[in-house]
């Protein structure tokens, strides 16, 4: 079994797109697609077109969406393993054992049911 699974919210935030202001653009060969187009500078010392801007910030969305999707699979698993557990209680007391095997078999059937209750088999005959 495989240990619990924690889902990282930091990497899952959706990316902002920056707010750019196309009317300072300058025609100027841009970086990433080597096309000659209005650009504006990419904040890492180059030029980034409008198409090149919307390209990456797809990137980024996909690349968050992939990890979201991983980490969802990797939940569904953990949730089926967990769902697929069995406890295998101790054999309970015939009847006419006497009073302390009858608050025995009824302890062990009240745990058998809250272990049912959180989504877990319950082997044998309880």
């Amino acid at each position: 079994m495989s240990s619990p699974m924690t889902l990282n919210k930091k990497v899952l935030r959706v990316p902002q797109k920056m707010n750019r202001d196309w009317k300072l653009s300058v025609m100027h060969v841009c970086d990433y697609c080597g096309g000659y187009r209005a650009t504006l500078p990419d904040g890492e010392g180059g030029s980034i077109c409008p198409t090149c801007c919307d390209s990456r910030y797809a990137s980024d969305l996909k690349s968050v969406f992939e990890l979201a999707l991983e980490q969802l699979v990797a939940a569904e698993k953990r949730i089926a393993e967990l769902e697929a557990r069995t406890v295998k209680l101790p054999t309970p007391y015939p009847k006419g054992y006497g009073l302390a095997a009858d608050k025995y078999n009824f302890a062990l059937e009240e745990c058998a049911d809250a272990i049912r209750a959180a989504g877990v088999a319950v082997e044998g005959k309880i």
